[in-house]
């Protein structure tokens, strides 16, 4: 790596290790809740492994529901989640969602699954968010985990 500096060609010290990179690459997800039914219309998810990272970009469109329940999983990760179960950012879009889904949404991968979880955060506390979930809903979503 060579940054502009004063000098030309200052080497940029610390970067260690050896990265792969791959083309985002699709993999089939599924979305669902404890209980009921979320029957989604389109399902579409790509990830990035970079070295133990790997990125996620993911959407989906809830065609209809049967009294869902429970916590809102985003299942068929790629890869599972390594031992530490570390995560790293999770950026949501969504719409569509019941007026009691409030404030904010939190996801998590925890460690050995190939799922994350996403929750609503209101008032100091998470709690599940596949109850909120209706008809016409969407989500995009993008985050990271290391494997």
């Amino acid at each position: 790596f060579f940054f502009s500096s004063r000098r030309r060609h200052t080497r940029f010290r610390g970067v260690t290790g050896v990265q792969t990179c791959a083309l985002p690459i699709c993999f089939p997800v599924t979305i669902c809740g404890a209980s009921g039914t979320i029957t989604i219309d389109v399902a579409n998810a790509f990830y990035t492994k970079i070295g133990n990272v790997v990125k996620v970009f993911a959407y989906f469109n809830v065609l209809s529901v049967a009294s869902p329940a429970g916590e809102l999983r985003l299942s068929g990760l790629p890869y599972a989640v390594g031992s530490s179960g570390k995560g790293g950012s999770f950026s949501p879009f969504v719409f569509g969602l019941a007026a009691t889904a409030t404030t904010a949404l939190v996801g998590v991968a925890s460690a050995g699954n190939t799922y994350a979880v996403i929750s609503k955060y209101a008032a100091g506390t998470v709690s599940a968010l596949a109850g909120d979930v209706s008809g016409g809903a969407g989500m995009f979503v993008a985050f990271d985990y290391q494997v």
